[in-house]
């Protein structure tokens, strides 16, 4: 079994964590916390990407790593990367532009913006994540995984309404 760029583990505790909102068992009203399992997926999935597969170390999500994904995503095209990589280079460089208003929601901001997180930013990293797997033949359990997340977070969202 080859070694996974990312842990699987993360997705375990993303899902588990989706599928107690769908149950209405966590209130995404209430602002999240720095140790929200959705929050720490995100950050943690960059993490290891950047790490193990973009071979660039990024610390956060800030303007600063936002830069290195930036130069990091030029020279993946340079370089012929596929499509799939790239889409998610640039999906965390949007995180890093939307990130300050899902943590201003700690600090009295409308919920809203962590709801739009959960529904809108989510479904497109997870899709993202389940098309690149998809790409790499060593990453069957990643691809199973990704697409058991993204049943998840389906139902996720419809519970939301």
């Amino acid at each position: 079994m080859p070694d996974l760029p990312v842990s699987l583990d993360l997705f375990q505790t993303l899902i588990e964590y989706m599928t107690d909102v769908a149950k209405g068992n966590e209130d995404i009203e209430e602002p999240p916390r720095d140790t929200e399992p959705v929050i720490v997926f995100v950050e943690n999935f960059y993490l290891q990407l950047f790490q193990n597969e973009v071979r660039k170390e990024i610390t956060g999500i800030n303007l600063d790593n936002k830069r290195i994904a930036a130069k990091a995503r030029y020279t993946l095209k340079k370089a012929g990367a596929r499509k799939e990589m790239i889409l998610l280079v640039t999906w965390f460089e949007r995180l890093c532009d939307i990130y300050p208003d899902l943590l201003a929601v700690r600090y009295g901001e409308e919920a809203q913006h962590y709801v739009e997180f959960l529904t809108e930013y989510l479904a497109t990293l997870l899709e993202r994540i389940d098309k690149w797997a998809a790409t790499v033949s060593d990453y069957v359990e990643l691809r199973t995984i990704a697409e058991e997340a993204v049943r998840a977070h389906d139902d996720m969202v419809a519970s939301i309404g």
